[in-house]
């Protein structure tokens, strides 16, 4: 698969899930906005030079979006040390208040661009592009173990009692291949019967996951009523289906180099898939309140902000507009985001697709920060019995 074909995949992904995750949110792009018209001096004053940039290590994979900034302007991009040594930092969630932060009202090129793209900030912070978390495989892996006819949309719509029955199936043929047949969606599958070359090194069903992996497991709230802590018991049997059937490795790294089948990762991460299959987590969740179904809503992956761009009190604010305007205002701009994971906000219908930044911002129904620190540490320890770990998850 093509850079673009790939970029154009994950971009698909987030403006799906984005959809799906909130559930009354459309994608249709509204009628064409005329483009912000910055201060072109200070934009020209800004290309060339250098921008010291600084990404959580979350987005470190977002930072091929600035590389493709710096060679299509001619601009340095260097690494920070730190976030208050840049001119720009580039966030996985807004900061917890805003200091040590330009206002981005009182800069040149931003006021005009967010008013134009219908953008607001959070703390200083502004955000630059959506994302969807799941669980990512790769396409081909996929077509590998489960036929060329087989449509990923039945791992999407597959129950509980089916997904948990497919793993520990993968499991056993990984053991000792054979043709045995599976149930997703309804639908019977049929494993090889014997490995293909193409999963020579797959080891084990899920990747363990990192810190960014967790934000995958807050659309359930919404599947349990808004509340996380109402879907904290089959958050455990999730966790606990992923630690029986592992494999080797860490992360979309281990499903890149064939030894795991699915990670639960974001898009960002995603990014260094060649084809890649976004997936929901499955957990056993058998109520809802109110619509969609429960059913839909475990068919759908989380969805929200994946990155926000502020600048430091002493960063260059000419340099970090710049690159916010070629990011966001850009065909490439656009195009190198998605590659890096990241659906493009690119206001009301600015381009084909575009996605309003109100759908983003205000429409964010799973936000991280309302989930209590202490169910956070649960989600990556699992403390035992099942009852302690609900717990973390009430406060």
């Amino acid at each position: 698969m093509n850079h673009l074909r790939k970029a154009a995949a994950l971009a698909a992904a987030g403006a799906l899930c984005l959809f799906a995750a909130c559930g009354s949110l459309s994608l249709t792009p509204a009628a064409p906005t005329a483009s912000p018209q910055p201060d072109t001096d200070a934009a020209a004053q800004a290309r060339g030079g250098t921008l010291r940039l600084w990404l959580d290590e979350e987005l470190a994979g977002a930072r091929t979006a600035f590389d493709a900034y710096g060679q299509a302007r001619g601009v340095t991009i260097e690494p920070a040390d730190t976030a208050d040594k840049a001119d720009l930092a580039l966030l996985a969630a807004p900061p917890k208040d805003g200091q040590g932060w330009q206002e981005p009202e009182n800069l040149t090129l931003l006021p005009d661009l967010l008013a134009a793209q219908k953008l607001t900030a959070q703390n200083d912070a502004v955000p630059l592009g959506g994302a969807a978390w799941g669980y990512w495989a790769e396409k081909s892996t996929l077509t590998a173990l489960l036929g060329s006819e087989f449509d990923p949309e039945d791992l999407r719509q597959a129950s509980w009692k089916e997904w948990t029955a497919f793993a520990a199936a993968v499991e056993d043929w990984l053991a000792q291949p054979s043709a045995r047949r599976v149930t997703l969606n309804g639908k019977a599958v049929t494993l090889p019967e014997s490995r293909p070359a193409q999963l020579e090194g797959l080891s084990g069903v899920f990747a363990p996951a990192g810190e960014e992996g967790d934000i995958a497991l807050y659309s359930p709230a919404a599947a349990a009523g808004g509340s996380l802590s109402q879907a904290a018991g089959a958050v455990y049997d999730l966790l606990e289906l992923e630690a029986a059937h592992t494999a080797p490795g860490q992360g979309v790294g281990a499903v890149a180099g064939g030894t795991a089948l699915f990670a639960r990762a974001g898009s960002v991460q995603a990014a260094q898939l060649a084809d890649p299959v976004l997936l929901p987590c499955k957990m056993p969740l058998t109520a809802a309140n109110g619509t969609p179904t429960t059913q839909q809503l475990l068919a759908w992956p989380t969805a929200g902000t994946g990155a926000w761009a502020a600048i430091p009190t002493n960063g260059d604010a000419a340099q970090g507009e710049a690159a916010l305007l070629w990011l966001y205002t850009s065909a490439a701009g656009r195009s190198a985001l998605s590659a890096a994971g990241l659906a493009p906000i690119t206001g009301a219908g600015a381009g084909a697709g575009g996605l309003a930044a109100e759908r983003i911002t205000s429409g964010e129904c799973l936000a991280a920060a309302a989930v209590p620190e202490a169910a956070r540490e649960a989600l990556r320890t699992r403390p035992e019995p099942k009852a302690a770990f609900a717990a973390a998850f009430a406060g």
